[in-house]
């Protein structure tokens, strides 16, 4: 194969049907048997935090991308099956799993994209990639959520685990036939150096809230996981409707901190407009609205990484994920405070207040 973007997109595409079927999921299922919304949050806050323990690695795992992403799919058909098998006052060990693959499939994934895209059309490339997960998740949380009503929790992780573990198989056969570029060690850039690293860390902050604040608020207004699946799916058919357009504006305007800008801003209002609605049917238009300008930034701010970092691509990204799952720590801890504090309902406006941080330091990025 000379092309690598059919087989790398293949790889996230069942990434994404697993991720998308079952980790709402998770959520709801690590409330239901704890009995507290909190667990959710430092589930997620020790899964983040031992990514970042183990960001060091990313130098070598570049070297061998491939060998990396199947080793992380093999990582996370264990985190499947240890939900399965693990009682749940044991989520500890699922967590480091779940941390330990975001580093080991996306720090290689990541650069070996960057790599792949022409820089003529870097914008309408990427956002190809940052499509697949928003298309995704209009078709599967509806799947995930009968499943796990109908069938129970243990029948998604294993519907999760078989879609796992067969694109590990599909990444240690492909990975011979694929070209696997050289990277030259990368320098280390501190994420407080430069606006986009504070951008990214205040994005951070926001996915952290946004992740698990989401299933849980509709989870509420729904009642049942086939209700939080079909709300899911709506909100997310907007997100799928946004990206490709604006990437193709921004490579034509070369002008993608416009975009990154105003998409930023323009979900920060959203999220912020949801403080009187928690639990009430107007939330759901505006979740859709933040969702739509979402998807137009996560790519944008890749892509500026990687046109800021381009001869040093394994450096910017390094600094990318150091910030954003610094900034996700953060939140979720956050986010178990307003939890503990009874006022969850403030979650999402707070959420919306960070991403206007992160459009702050974009405007002053460079292009």
């Amino acid at each position: 194969m000379r092309s690598p973007h059919a087989p790398l997109i293949s790889f996230q595409t069942l990434l994404a049907m697993a991720q998308s079927l079952s980790f709402p999921f998770v959520v709801t299922y690590l409330v239901k048997a704890g009995g507290y919304e909190g667990n959710a949050a430092v589930f997620y806050m020790l899964a983040f935090f031992t990514a970042i323990l183990i960001l060091p690695l990313a130098p070598r795992l570049i070297q061998r991308p491939y060998t990396s992403m199947c080793a992380a799919m093999v990582l996370l058909s264990l985190f499947f099956t240890s939900l399965m098998v693990v009682p749940p006052a044991f989520f500890p060990l699922p967590a480091l799993l779940i941390g330990a693959y975001v580093i080991l499939f996306w720090m290689p994934y990541n650069v070996l994209v960057a790599r792949a895209v022409r820089r003529e059309v870097r914008g309408r490339g990427v956002s190809i990639y940052f499509l697949v997960f928003p298309a995704v998740s209009v078709i599967s949380p509806l799947l995930g959520g009968y499943v796990a009503e109908v069938f129970g929790y243990r029948a998604l992780f294993g519907a999760a685990l078989s879609l796992t573990a067969t694109n590990a198989v599909l990444i240690a056969l492909l990975s011979s036939r694929l070209p696997h570029p050289s990277f030259p060690p990368p320098t280390t850039i501190s994420p407080l150096s430069s606006p986009l690293g504070v951008a990214f860390l205040f994005n951070g902050f926001m996915d952290g809230m946004f992740w698990v604040a989401i299933p849980l608020l509709l989870f509420e207004m729904a009642g049942s996981e086939a209700g939080l699946g079909r709300l899911l799916a709506l909100v997310s058919l907007a997100g799928a409707l946004a990206s490709v357009l604006a990437g193709h504006i921004s490579d034509k305007r070369g002008n993608r901190v416009f975009f990154a800008f105003l998409s930023s801003l323009t979900a920060s209002l959203f999220l912020v407009s949801l403080l009187p609605f928690w639990g009430d049917w107007p939330s759901i238009p505006l979740l859709a609205g933040a969702y739509f300008s979402l998807t137009i930034l996560y790519p944008m701010m890749f892509s500026l990484t990687v046109d800021l970092y381009e001869e040093n691509i394994a450096g910017g990204m390094m600094m990318r994920e150091l910030s954003l799952n610094a900034g996700r720590v953060l939140g979720l801890l956050s986010l178990f405070l307003l939890i503990s504090s009874g006022v969850i309902w403030m979650a999402l406006p707070a959420a919306g207040l960070a991403l206007s941080g992160a459009s702050y330091f974009l405007r002053r990025c460079r292009n």
